[in-house]
């Protein structure tokens, strides 16, 4: 599932991911996919409550499934919980 937390910007972020769906042959419905946009305050806790790094970056992102591989196919996380 994709999911877009950016109102303003929602069609245009909804339309990048599943073009990259597309790509990468992965059905949306098979994956889990969160955008938001904060501004420079919340990236800053964020990078500090996960990361330990007091500073604005411009991206952070979290890797849900170690190794996963391409092509995808959903019976191969069989063990996750999403």
């Amino acid at each position: 599932m994709i999911e877009i937390f950016a109102e303003k910007y929602r069609e245009e972020l909804l339309s990048a991911a599943q073009g990259v769906c597309r790509k990468l042959k992965v059905s949306s419905d098979d994956i889990g996919v969160e955008i938001n946009i904060v501004d420079e305050e919340e990236i800053r806790s964020l990078n500090k409550e996960q990361r330990n790094i007091d500073k604005v970056t411009d991206v952070l992102s979290f890797q849900n499934l170690p190794d996963v591989r391409f092509p995808f196919f959903k019976d191969d996380y069989a063990d996750d919980i999403n």
